[in-house]
């Protein structure tokens, strides 16, 4: 499993700073990791050594160049921890990063951004909004990550890193797409490389392209509470429209808050045994079988239950489910707190079309 994920992670190694520093081979931090050296996958055991302990994982670093590498506590995430950042890391290890109930509540309500139809991200739970510091100071173009891992390379590399326990209050953004909009660009298909297009409307019908996952917008005089999605899906030119460039935005600061659990497990049903998957929050339990195109979701609060639901899912649903479901759940369970009763196989259809599919 170590080796594969060294294979895995060294390709994505291509920061400025490891471009700067002596390339380690023994520990594949390179930018690409070279699949002659069989020997060196073959002692991977004796390539990384234990250093630390830290939450949701453990701290290795290599014996030969001493670099940093944060492996997960189930061995599926395996991040290259520079020089610089070992302190952000030690930080995040030493903090309670639980979101208090009012905050997770306000961030429920604004809801989570899907991972793409890749799986990309589906590690994490992201809501962009706006953020308020302990000392009254606002923060726009922020992210609040739950996440099980400490800030990554890409956080690192995108944005600022603050930490739930720095904020007092969060708020919905202006500048923050609607989840629906977000939650289309998640469904975006790569149709030619780094290119998975998404096409919204300004309210004077002006068109633009979003590419891959887009949290927010801010240029043309708009911002993103203003864009919408076009009322049919229409085939439309790149020529008849404007490319939006989020890299060009103003720079994301990241939240990172601790994800407090998130499992599998294996259930039987009709004899046949399924894969489970469970997040639990500091106040929610949210339970989600996908048993091959049959749905069951239970919610649990304050360990009483207070929802269950059993369905069946096309072939359709089920796929884009399986990306989709822990942000399928964070907007069902944000219906059920305003309504205050339990949702019908009907509704959740629905919404799952509305929200999820843009349907």
């Amino acid at each position: 499993m170590f080796s594969k994920l060294i294979r895995m992670c060294s390709r994505n190694i291509k920061s400025k700073e490891n471009e700067k520093r002596e390339l380690c081979p023994n520990c594949g931090t390179t930018k690409y990791f070279n699949f002659s050296m069989q020997e060196y996958r073959n002692n991977f055991k004796n390539t990384l050594e234990h250093h630390d302990i830290c939450k949701y994982g453990r701290l290795f670093r290599c014996s030969k160049c001493y670099g940093y590498w944060f492996i997960s506590d189930n061995n599926t995430i395996m991040e290259y921890v520079s020089e610089n950042h070992i302190d952000t890391l030690r930080k995040w290890n030493k903090r309670n990063l639980i979101a208090d109930k009012y905050i997770f509540e306000k961030l429920m309500s604004i809801g989570a951004t899907p991972p793409d139809i890749y799986g990309n991200f589906k590690e994490f739970v992201r809501i962009p909004c706006k953020c308020v510091m302990n000392g009254g100071q606002e923060i726009d173009f922020c992210i609040v990550s739950f996440q099980k891992t400490p800030p990554n390379y890409h956080q690192l590399a995108e944005g600022n890193i603050l930490f739930i326990d720095e904020i007092a209050d969060v708020q919905e953004s202006e500048y923050a797409l609607s989840v629906k909009v977000r939650s289309k660009t998640s469904l975006a298909k790569e149709i030619r490389m780094c290119f998975s297009p998404t096409l919204v409307c300004a309210p004077d019908e002006k068109k633009f392209i979003l590419n891959g996952i887009t949290n927010f917008f801010d240029g043309y005089g708009y911002k993103g509470k203003d864009i919408t999605l076009p009322e049919d899906d229409i085939q439309f030119s790149e020529k008849e429209c404007i490319y939006y460039d989020k890299n060009t935005n103003r720079q994301i600061t990241w939240v990172i808050a601790d994800l407090i659990d998130r499992r599998t497990y294996k259930v039987t049903y009709d004899n046949v045994e399924y894969q489970a998957i469970v997040i639990c929050f500091d106040y929610w339990d949210y339970a989600l079988y996908d048993l091959g195109g049959v749905l069951i979701l239970d919610v649990v609060h304050d360990g009483i239950a207070t929802y269950k639901s059993t369905f069946i899912l096309n072939d359709s649903e089920t796929e884009s489910f399986r990306y989709l479901g822990l942000y399928y759940i964070t907007q069902l369970i944000k219906e059920i707190q305003k309504s205050g009763r339990i949702c019908n196989e009907r509704n959740i259809r629905e919404r799952f079309k509305s929200d999820l599919l843009g349907i």
